[in-house]
């Protein structure tokens, strides 16, 4: 049986966490902005209240995180893996009050819907968009979050599982968490300290 999420302790050296903290302030803090909800371009703090920056996959963080997720896939998920989406991953760090709601990295009403078809009496340039798009359209699958410290309170990473039972990741520095894009989760909100992770989402093609 498959599960639809893993986690993996990677015991990365305490010494080496903060070497990862320090580049990602000294290259990235000065880049935080208040989190965006997909499709808005404007924060949404009914659902979302963080500060995120973007790093590019090039960074060497990326091949760490992508050596652990080709693992999770090959043992557990088996999906069709292309890359990690817009090549870029999410530096995220939730302050005291700051939170992320139940949501999905993925759903079915994001994807495209074929336009043209046999009671379309104009198909031609709905034939072009679909060809432009079928073929090369790519969905989120797995998404990871890597866990970069555990000096705060609250701030739980938290699941819904298949049956509706809640369970939650265990809150350790290091811990590397894998799992189906299309899974409910949240951050509860943080209550001291400040949370810090990266997080970024792993495309393929289409399921068909």
């Amino acid at each position: 049986m498959a599960f639809q999420s893993m986690w993996y302790e990677t015991k990365l050296p305490t010494q080496f966490i903060k070497i990862i903290e320090n580049e990602l302030t000294n290259e990235f803090q000065d880049n935080l902005l208040p989190a965006q909800v997909i499709g808005n371009q404007n924060p949404q703090k009914i659902i979302r209240n963080s500060n995120i920056c973007w790093i590019p996959e090039t960074h060497w963080i990326g091949g760490f995180i992508m050596n652990y997720v080709r693992i999770a896939n090959r043992e557990n998920f088996m999906y069709d893996l292309h890359h990690i989406d817009q090549n870029t991953m999410q530096y995220t760090t939730y302050k005291q009050g700051d939170y992320y709601g139940w949501h999905a990295d993925e759903e079915i009403s994001s994807f495209y819907r074929r336009e043209a078809s046999a009671a379309n009496r104009s198909p031609g340039n709905e034939i072009l968009r679909d060809f432009a798009n079928i073929e090369t359209e790519t969905i989120r699958k797995l998404s990871f979050s890597l866990i970069l410290n555990d000096d705060y309170k609250g701030g739980q990473f938290q699941f819904l599982s298949e049956n509706g039972d809640l369970y939650e990741v265990p809150q350790k520095a290091g811990n590397l968490v894998i799992f189906d894009s299309r899974t409910r989760h949240r951050v509860r909100p943080v209550k001291s300290g400040i949370r810090e992770s990266i997080v970024g989402w792993v495309v393929g093609p289409r399921w068909r």
